[in-house]
C-alpha cells in the first residue's frame, strides 16, 4: 500500500457538501482511496476544522480520523527548524505551517504523493532532492 499525505482542501471538501471540490474529492476517495495509507499533521486537521462550515461536519471529520481513516503524525520541537526553513524558502508562494508540515511529512515517509486542491502552491514546492510532489487529486485516469 502506498503512503499519501493529505492537505486541508480535500478534508474540507469531503466533509462540506457545499464545497466546490466536494464531488471531485469524493470521486478520488472512492476510486483511489483504498490504494493509499493516508497521513497528515495536526496543523492540517486544525486548519480543516476551522474552515469546515458546521460544528457537526467538523466533529464528523474528527470521528472519521479517530476511526483510522488518516494517521496524524506528530511534529516535534526538533522538526520545527526543518519546517520553518521550508516556509522561508517559499515565502513568495506562500507556504504556511500546514503546507510545510505536509512536505516535511512526505519526506519523512519517503512519498511524493500529496492529496491537495492547492495546485499553485504544491506545484511550486519541492520535496527533498528537488523532487516534485505528485498531486494525486489531479489524476485523470
Amino acid at each position: 500500500m502506498q503512503s499519501i499525505v493529505v492537505d486541508t482542501g480535500p478534508l474540507v471538501a469531503w466533509f462540506d457538501p457545499n464545497d466546490k471540490h466536494h464531488q471531485r474529492a469524493e470521486r478520488w476517495l472512492k476510486r483511489y482511496g483504498a490504494a493509499f495509507k493516508r497521513y497528515t499533521t495536526l496543523a492540517v486537521v486544525t486548519e480543516a476544522s476551522h474552515l469546515i462550515d458546521s460544528v457537526g461536519a467538523s466533529a464528523a471529520l474528527l470521528e472519521w480520523i479517530a476511526a483510522g481513516a488518516i494517521v496524524i503524525v506528530a511534529v516535534d520541537n526538533a522538526d520545527l527548524r526543518a519546517i520553518s526553513a521550508r516556509m522561508l524558502r517559499y515565502r513568495d508562494t506562500p507556504m504556511d505551517f500546514a503546507d510545510a508540515s505536509l512536505l516535511w511529512l512526505a519526506d519523512r515517509l519517503g512519498t511524493r504523493s500529496v492529496l491537495t486542491i492547492d495546485e499553485r502552491g504544491f506545484g511550486a514546492f519541492r520535496l527533498a532532492g528537488g523532487k516534485r510532489p505528485l498531486l494525486e487529486l489531479q489524476r485523470t485516469d
